[in-house]
């Protein structure tokens, strides 16, 4: 249902892995810390 709507939207969409600490930089900062 969601998908038919984005696409009639003309929209394109993404899937991202469930977690993925490329895209939260705030992942990168605590692994420096907890080092």
């Amino acid at each position: 249902m969601v998908r038919e709507i984005i696409e009639q939207e003309k929209a394109r969409l993404i899937y991202l892995p469930p977690y993925s600490p490329e895209f939260s930089p705030i992942e990168n900062f605590w692994s420096k810390v907890k080092a």
